[in-house]
């Protein structure tokens, strides 16, 4: 009989039959809501020229345990080894930041460290292992920071001050960036609503991805704001880019803040979300999926004329993009990518009973985590901000990334709404047949209770070409959450790369 050990080694298979070794399950770490495994870290460091040896670990600092950032601990060869010359104390200045972009090109944000300690020797204990609780907790010179220079102007010096305080440091300058010093999304929206609280200045979370660094953000709070309404059918998630713009469908809510989590994997690509009118205006009719398709092609054109367009929809949005699709393609447009995140074509009786308002909260608690105010006004999207007064999240367990809906209002109700309709839509929906292939992201988590994960295959009748299937292994309501876009992410970028060839497998991300 065959016997199996669980020794407690993390790896994963690749397509071709080989098994990579990431490290110990005992030693991952997990930092706002991403796993990580410090050995991934520690080995893309030890393959840098000047590194002897790297440990990374998990600090917090005085906002407790749940503000952990990762710290790595490296020690330097000496010049004659790794053929560079300089002195060893401009080393010991310089190298945090130069290690933090050496590290960006090779691993995803959230796995980069906030702070670098260089050292002579790691401590070790008497019978020679590593001695973790000898560490030297990180100084303001080990962040991986600009050169200092002081705030100049009482913006500048107020922003400063507020990101010293949140982020537990002695001194921020006006050239620091705001996420090489350790923030992340969820500090971003308290420090923005802390600034308009104080400053009387509102700002999104978008704006500061556009303005990072002290300097920059308070020239952006000074300057006339140009926002987009966060509620508006058309929703710029980012203006500029060299590329062909991508257009993101929004699922069964309506809302589209989700896709602001894909802008970092499309760098050079203007990205743009399309919202349920019934948002913005309550008494709009109830439409149907091709009214909603002919609404957002004639918002798509004001932005791109002429094709070809990229298209992109998760869940109820898949039907709406492939109506859109084939709309674009009857005009003799070409739409040269449509890309679905798990939604599927129904018939009348296979519509699903509309969700009730508790199931729509829990819909709406994992959908959205780390999504609550990353666009537009603070005021337009306070419904969703909570504005700071409910740490507790929708359904009171104290999970500060969950979302603080109120019990009733404009926006909630329109919300719960489109999530009531969305059935019946997709069930009264009859595809045409789109000229093309279509590239589908599955998600393959099956929780207890939930029937197995359908077949992409399902549109292969509404399309001429292949049906491009990958399974992420995490739940329908999930595919937007920070951890899991990690996974998806890329593969939306390889598949607007047209001379990319994907090919169908399983991912490694983790089910939430």
């Amino acid at each position: 009989d065959a016997r199996m050990y669980r020794t407690g080694d993390l790896a994963r298979y690749l397509p071709d039959g080989n098994i990579v070794f990431l490290g110990r399950n005992d030693e991952q770490i997990k930092i706002r809501g991403f796993r990580i495994e410090p050995a991934e870290i520690e080995a893309q460091l030890a393959v840098h020229p000047a590194v002897r040896e790297a440990v990374v670990i998990a600090r917090g600092h005085e906002h407790g345990e749940d503000e952990k950032r990762l710290v790595a601990y490296v020690t330097l060869k000496h010049a004659a080894e790794h053929h560079v010359d300089y002195p060893r104390a401009e080393a010991a200045a310089e190298f945090p930041q130069l290690l933090r972009s050496y590290l960006q090109t090779r691993l995803p944000e959230h796995m980069v460290p906030a702070a670098f300690v260089m050292l002579d020797a790691l401590p070790l204990t008497p019978n020679g292992k590593l001695d973790r609780k000898a560490l030297p907790a990180p100084d303001d010179d080990a962040l991986a920071n600009a050169r200092y220079e002081p705030p100049s102007g009482e913006i500048e010096i107020a922003l400063a001050s507020l990101w010293a305080d949140l982020l537990g440091l002695p001194r921020v300058g006006r050239h620091d960036n705001f996420f090489a010093l350790g923030g992340h999304s969820l500090l971003a929206v308290r420090m923005l609503a802390t600034v308009e609280k104080t400053l009387g200045r509102a700002c999104s979370i978008r704006t500061l991805f556009e303005a990072p660094t002290v300097a920059q953000l308070a020239c952006a709070l000074a300057s006339p704001a140009d926002e987009a309404d966060a509620l508006a059918v058309l929703l710029p998630l980012q203006r500029t880019g060299q590329r062909t713009p991508l257009f993101c469908v929004h699922p069964g809510g309506g809302f589209a803040w989700p896709y602001a989590a894909l802008v970092r994997h499309l760098p050079d690509r203007p990205v743009y979300a399309l919202q349920a009118r019934a948002l913005s205006e309550p008494n709009a009719d109830a439409p149907t999926i091709e009214a909603m398709a002919a609404d957002y092609v004639e918002q798509i054109r004001r932005v791109q004329p002429r094709g070809p367009y990229h298209l992109l929809g998760w869940s109820l949005g898949c039907h709406i993009a492939h109506a859109m699709a084939t709309s674009l393609q009857a005009d003799g447009e070409a739409v040269e990518q449509l890309i679905m995140l798990d939604g599927y074509p129904l018939h009348a009786e296979e519509a699903a009973p509309a969700p009730t308002e508790n199931e729509i909260l829990e819909l709406l608690s994992r959908a959205l985590p780390d999504a609550a105010g990353m666009l537009g006004k603070p005021d337009a999207s306070a419904p969703l901000r909570a504005a700071g007064q409910n740490e507790a999240g929708i359904n009171g367990t104290g999970n500060r990334n969950a979302v603080a809906m109120p019990p009733e209002g404009t926006l909630f109700n329109a919300i719960v709404g489109q999530f009531k309709a969305a059935p019946t839509l997709a069930s009264r929906y009859r595809p045409r047949v789109f000229d093309g292939d279509i590239f589908f992201v599955r998600a393959a988590g099956t929780p207890p209770g939930r029937p197995a994960p359908r077949s992409p295959d399902a549109w292969q009748a509404y399309a001429t070409g292949r049906i491009m299937s990958i399974d992420v292994p995490c739940l329908h309501e999930t595919m937007m959450q920070a951890d899991v876009v990690e996974q998806i992410g890329p593969l939306v970028a390889a598949a607007l790369d047209s001379h990319v060839a994907l090919r169908t497998r399983p991912l490694s991300a983790s089910l939430t």
